[in-house]
């Protein structure tokens, strides 16, 4: 039996269309045949799109939707409802019904769409409705017996009362005994007093949670929070959340309460008693205007979204809680209501909780497992113990890739994962409790691979959602060399003074296909990311075969990155191809995400891609058959990247099709500056320089575009602004097939001016010469078709590249050739792809 726990109040409710209106006036099917019991419905058929439904507008007082939904066995999908009012902007919500959600169900049930799961306050009214919309995803058909509104009051959090409390509890557990004593003769206030002693008391299990942690804060955003002055925003002379649900438009970050974090170490600095009391303040307000979701998922809610109730595991409620528990300022009724709230978002996690591929399903099982190692008092934490690091376990290994990239493919995401497994993955250790051995395998994967990502100065790279271009993360490195003892972590940590400069050079992450080229360590060493994976799981860019570079201290060619979530053109800019450093046809983007299937976005490319390294030479290539997007015909880009080590990049860019088209090469960079002469482009930042010469120049331009707002482009993300930054547009015109080859030149002081001559075209193949200023040169031959070229077979073998290098007095210094013959890629043998030196 559930503990006690208190519902909505339903004031009033009416139903706003039956069966057949909904099949007369909004074109739905008659669903009556084959319908869960036989019961009168309309059918509702995803592939029909959006559909609007009759709407009287009579909505003022009321702040709940009900759809009446019938389904068959593995029937479901995810409903969006989309409300429009009057003067106002619109509102969605999406609900998970049956498949693809954890509470599988067939027959017939209420799917509940509360106002606050539209973004509105909790228990908000609608207002004026103009238009009310439906659209299904992922799964389908739905069954809709009719369509109520309703009117609801909602209680002040926590719904557990107390008396549920007491019920929830094993009061047999020794140290108990006072708390129980005054729980039996019904004395509240000396239970809790019991309770908060009890904790201070309490050896086991072994708990980290109020130790001083590594996450980064600030005393004056703590002083500024104090006055009610949170992210820059000043709430007034008193914060009340129901202001901050009604007039914050992006509240999720105060939801999930990372501002707290502040407060909580400025408090364990100073044990300044006015910090915690501001704590008290935030989280009992929060508490009682923010009661758990009742019969719904929490999803659009701003503070009941899955994502965001995990979040608050991430770096406060435990760490409040606990830390909390002899400081007088920080109220026992408020410290009981988060003991009470902390069961209520295990209950919700669990029967709510995403079903798996993104950060999202990480982070929420971590805070059911953390919640249900750290109160072993409930009688329900064992199975929220186990669920939780269940989850996990098959989490880590279905979303991690092998080569410990999360299949989301986002830096930014994969340590907001890699974070979210090792806190129960340490707690778990701590407390002799097993977890299986590839937990711990593709964890310490996870924090080594952004080890062999970073930038030698630091930063890492804002592939896919991942803020701002010069994202920094030492205290996820911090974090990591005291998880495994890691030196080199260490020295990314502390900024270098301390531990050990990494050995690790260039690296391929072949099964997420992310290469990376690395001269050294050395913030003048050289760095480029070239990305020739999947579309990605979450948070995904249209970006195939982009790449970044970087030299001399500075990052040149970078992924933009995303600024922030507001539905404008800047974010849809970022995500889209204009955003970057690939090619774009006929000014279409690519459309992965409109033509591949979902299971495809997140596959293992190692197989499909070339990859090898040496002393000489790293040589990656990929392909992108996808097409773009409103231009017909079938395109295939392929595209190779070679490191002639330690100096230069040569990029070879071939597009297959049909007819005659328009194609542009983007090349987006950090802010400094740039010149585009001729059909070459010249960057330089300080004594860096930095420049982009093509091979073949007939009928092809440049031009620079900076900060331009119609249609976007030229912008990078500084998270969470945008800044202006130039985008060099390369543009040809012509009959397909086009073939180009690119020279990267980064410098110091001088520019290296190269000069490029072609010795010999051939149908299959070009001979170039790349000359300098100082009298070096270097040899190149090409095929046309690469790794993958039709000849390419085991009995015909024949190097697909092949590189010579001459110092200034003619000398060869080094010479290396790129095999990988087509039948044993696909076989997946690993002497495929290599780099012979001769």
């Amino acid at each position: 039996m559930e503990p006690e726990s208190l519902a909505d109040e339903i004031l009033a409710e009416r139903v706003l269309l039956g069966p057949a209106n909904l099949a007369a006036t909004a074109g739905l099917a008659d669903g009556a045949r084959g319908s869960p019991e036989g019961v009168p419905c309309a059918l509702y058929d995803p592939a029909k799109g959006e559909v609007e439904l009759p709407c009287d507008g009579g909505w003022d007082d009321c702040n709940a939707i009900v759809f009446r939904v019938g389904l068959r066995e593995g029937e479901g999908g995810e409903l969006q409802v989309t409300v429009e009012r009057e003067g106002m902007p619109r509102l969605v919500s999406i609900g998970g019904l049956g498949r693809f959600t954890r509470e599988r169900w067939k027959g017939w049930r209420d799917a509940l769409y509360p106002s606050e799961n539209f973004g509105l306050a909790p228990g908000a009214p609608f207002g004026r409705v103009t238009k009310l919309r439906i659209r299904g995803f992922y799964g389908g058909p739905f069954r809709l017996g009719e369509v109520r509104l309703r009117k609801r009051r909602l209680p002040r959090g926590p719904r557990l009362t107390d008396r549920g409390f007491v019920a929830a509890w094993d009061w047999s557990r020794p140290g108990l005994e006072a708390a129980r004593r005054s729980a039996e003769r019904g004395d509240l206030p000396a239970m809790i007093r019991g309770l908060r002693a009890y904790f201070q008391a309490r050896t086991l299990p072994a708990l980290p949670f109020a130790r001083r942690w590594a996450w980064p804060s600030s005393r004056e955003a703590a002083d500024l929070a104090c006055r009610n002055v949170i992210a820059g925003r000043d709430f007034g002379a008193s914060f009340h959340w129901e202001r901050a649900f009604l007039e914050v438009s992006e509240s999720a970050g105060l939801d999930r309460h990372y501002f707290l974090a502040d407060l909580l170490h400025a408090w364990q600095d100073t044990r300044d008693p006015r910090y915690a009391a501001k704590l008290d303040e935030f989280i009992s307000g929060w508490i009682a205007a923010s009661p758990a979701p009742c019969g719904h998922g929490g999803k659009g809610s701003r503070a009941w979204s899955s994502l965001t109730a995990g979040c608050r595991f991430k770096r406060t409620w435990l760490q409040v809680f606990f830390s909390m528990l002899g400081e007088p300022a920080f109220r026992d009724r408020t410290w009981f209501d988060m003991l009470k709230a902390m069961r209520e978002h295990a209950v919700f996690l669990l029967r709510w909780g995403s079903m798996g591929g993104t950060n999202w399903t990480a982070i929420e099982a971590h805070a059911i497992a953390l919640i249900g190692i750290a109160f072993p008092e409930d009688r329900d934490s064992a199975g929220w113990r186990e669920e939780g690091l269940h989850r996990l376990s098959v989490e880590i290994a279905d979303s991690v890739f092998p080569d410990g990239i999360h299949q989301e493919l986002s830096p930014g995401y994969h340590i907001s994962s890699a974070n979210a497994f090792a806190a129960p993955f340490e707690v778990a250790a701590q407390n002799g409790i097993p977890t299986p051995a590839i937990y711990a395998e593709r964890l310490r994967a996870m924090f080594r691979a952004m080890v062999a990502l970073v930038r030698p100065d630091g930063t890492l790279p804002s592939h896919n959602d991942s803020g701002g271009y010069l994202r920094r993360e030492e205290t996820f490195f911090r974090e990591g060399a005291r998880l495994w003892n890691d030196p080199e972590m260490l020295w990314l940590g502390s900024g270098g003074r301390e531990g050990r400069v990494p050995e690790i050079l260039s690296h391929g992450f072949t099964s997420a296909g992310l290469l990376v080229m690395r001269s050294g360590w050395d913030p003048q060493d050289r760095w480029s990311l070239f990305d020739v994976g999947p579309f990605g799981a979450g948070h995904r860019h249209e970006d195939a075969l982009g790449l970044e570079t970087y030299a001399y201290g500075a990052p040149f060619l970078v992924d933009p990155g995303v600024a922030n979530y507001n539905d404008d053109a800047w974010f849809r800019f970022y995500r889209s191809t204009a955003a970057h450093n690939t090619l774009m046809v006929d000014g279409g983007p690519q459309q992965r995400g409109n033509v591949e299937t979902r299971e495809s976005w997140r596959r293992d490319v190692s197989k499909e891609i070339f990859w090898a390294t040496s002393r000489v030479l790293d040589v990656g290539a990929g392909v992108y058959p996808g097409g773009y997007r409103g231009v017909e015909g079938r395109f295939l880009h392929r595209r190779a990247v070679l490191f002639l080590r330690p100096d230069y990049w040569v990029v070879v860019d071939e597009l297959e099709g049909e007819g005659r088209h328009a194609v542009e090469a983007l090349w987006h960079f950090a802010p400094m500056e740039v010149v585009a002469e001729g059909a070459r482009a010249r960057a330089r930042r300080g004594e860096a320089h930095f420049e982009i010469v093509p091979l073949f120049v007939r009928d092809l331009s440049a031009r620079v575009v900076r900060g331009q707002r119609d249609p976007v482009q030229g912008w990078v993300a500084e998270h969470p602004k945008s800044l202006p930054a130039p985008c060099v547009l390369h543009r040809w015109e012509g009959e397909l097939p086009m073939r180009q080859l690119w020279v990267l030149a980064p410098s110091w002081n001088t520019p290296l001016c190269p000069t490029l001559r072609t010795l010999r075209v051939e149908e299959a193949a070009v001979s170039v010469e790349i000359g300098f200023a100082n009298g070096a040169r270097d040899m190149l031959r090409v095929h046309w078709g690469g790794w993958r070229r039709p000849d390419s077979t085991a009995e015909r073998a024949e190097a697909w590249l092949t590189v010579e290098r001459f110092a200034a007095d003619g000398k060869r210094r080094a010479a290396a050739a790129a095999r990988g013959e087509e039948s044993a890629l696909q076989a997946g043998a690993k002497a495929a792809a290599r780099i012979e030196e001769f």
